[in-house]
């Protein structure tokens, strides 16, 4: 933890990192929420199979994933801004083949369950091919708009243990079906922030490369930044539940309604039907 007592939590292995070993333990499968997201992928199956381009970017409005009553949030807290076309647009686009590549080799490896930190390396190594290649060397730290620090990295030194410990649970959530470890994941990869930049495309590739793996579906071609910038600032705020308040099993329902938000409003592709024999 931090010293300084002004700073928001640092990094803290037993908060980031270790209850990814226990999300099932503790009960936050949210078993609903998974049969939920899997009966929605099987019905978007055929527009992942037919390899169609991704959904209209001045569409992004109907990605956005109402909020959960539930959680009892103001709604002062989370502001809907749209989202400008040149943005939309840009993360929106249909990944480069060689990142769609490494997605599916990841998904692959993950199936088998011999995905290793040099899989995300690759992933990361096709997402960003001008970005200095490896982990970073340097510590790192998330800023607001005053300057203050947000959030503060692990140590460059905690990395190598960090990344093996994460592959090493995804590894296992895919064995077991479990996604909801696998959204457990993609938060603890945001919070050990091993590369200099594209960590949040990275791991939001991780986890569509587990849950496709889960799944035995190719969620490679589903636009992901642009389904989480839709939902950007519920889903930061989330992220922020966990450091703040260990709110594990919160956050993990909102990544599955919102993935479970997006699939279904995929559109199905037109596939012709044939005539019936002898009509004309």
């Amino acid at each position: 933890m931090c010293a300084e007592a002004a700073l928001p939590p640092c990094f803290d292995r037993q908060r980031h990192l270790e209850p990814l070993a226990l999300i099932t333990v503790h009960g936050w499968d949210h078993p609903r929420l998974q049969a939920e997201l899997a009966r929605a992928v099987r019905m978007a199956r055929p527009w992942f199979a037919a390899g169609l381009p991704p959904p209209a970017s001045a569409c992004w409005e109907d990605l956005q994933l109402p909020i959960d009553k539930v959680a009892q949030i103001p709604a002062s807290r989370i502001q809907r801004a749209p989202i400008s076309a040149e943005i939309a647009a840009r993360i929106g686009q249909a990944d480069r083949p060689e990142v769609t590549a490494a997605v599916r080799v990841l998904a692959l490896r993950l199936r088998i369950g011999q995905a290793v930190p040099g899989d995300l390396l690759a992933l990361h190594a096709a997402l960003l091919p001008d970005a200095p290649a490896g982990l970073r060397r340097g510590s790192i730290a998330l800023r607001r708009a005053d300057d203050s620090i947000d959030f503060q990295a692990p140590s460059a030194d905690f990395l190598d243990e960090g990344l093996a410990f994460i592959l090493a649970e995804a590894n296992r959530a895919v064995a077991g079906g479990d996604l909801a470890t696998l959204a457990g994941c993609y938060a603890a990869i945001n919070f050990l922030h091993p590369f200099a930049d594209g960590n949040g495309r990275t791991s939001r590739r991780l986890l569509l490369a587990g849950m496709g793996a889960c799944l035995d579906t190719d969620l490679s071609p589903l636009p992901i930044d642009l389904v989480v910038w839709c939902n950007r600032t519920y889903h930061d705020y989330r992220l922020r539940q966990i450091t703040q308040a260990n709110h594990w099993g919160a956050w993990i329902a909102f990544v599955a309604q919102m993935l479970c938000h997006a699939v279904s409003r995929l559109p199905a592709p037109a596939i012709p039907v044939p005539l019936a024999q002898g009509s004309a």
